[in-house]
C-alpha cells in the first residue's frame, strides 16, 4: 500500500486533504494518507499529523508525494 505524504501544512494542504479524503471515500485505492511534512508548523489538519519537517524527511519506497505549498516563494 502506498503512503501519501502531503508537503505543506497550511490552507492549501487543507484543501488537498479534503480532495484526498473525497477520493478515498468514493474509490478503492491502493494508498492511505500517511501524514504532512512542514518546516513551520507541527499542527495536524483534519487529524492528519505532521510527521516531520520537509528538510529532515527521508523518503521511503512506498511513499508518494503531493506538494501543497501555496506560497510560490516557499515552493
Amino acid at each position: 500500500m502506498k503512503k501519501l505524504i502531503i508537503i505543506g501544512a497550511g490552507g492549501f494542504a487543507s484543501e488537498v486533504i479534503e480532495w484526498a479524503l473525497d477520493i478515498l471515500e468514493h474509490k478503492d485505492n491502493d494508498w492511505v494518507i500517511h501524514g504532512l511534512l512542514d518546516n513551520l508548523s507541527s499542527k495536524p489538519i483534519a487529524n492528519i499529523p505532521v510527521i516531520d519537517t520537509i528538510d529532515n524527511y527521508a523518503p521511503k519506497e512506498d511513499d508518494v508525494f503531493i506538494c501543497a505549498i501555496g506560497d510560490r516563494k516557499r515552493k
